[in-house]
């Protein structure tokens, strides 16, 4: 059985919370499209993802971090520009 495939989405574990798509987003300071992509798995910018993640972690109160979700490929944010230009 494949490691990477049993782990869940952000979306599956933000539809068993009261948080909505259009909260996190907000509260994280971001897009809802960026945020839907961090939820779904897709590509976005690491900075972003890592925002989303800590918002919903703080949220909820529980950590959650870019390892624990579920990515369409193995990793499938990009590193943030800041940090590409170092």
């Amino acid at each position: 059985m494949d490691k990477h495939a049993s782990k869940p989405t952000l979306l599956e574990l933000r539809r068993n919370t009261t948080i909505t798509s259009e909260q996190l987003a907000r509260e994280a300071g971001v897009t809802l499209a960026q945020s839907y992509a961090v939820e779904i798995g897709g590509f976005v910018d690491e900075h972003v993802a890592r925002t989303v993640m800590n918002t919903f972690s703080r949220h909820t109160h529980q950590r959650v971090t870019l390892n624990d979700i579920r990515w369409s490929h193995p990793v499938a944010w990009m590193p943030s520009s800041r940090h590409r230009a170092q």
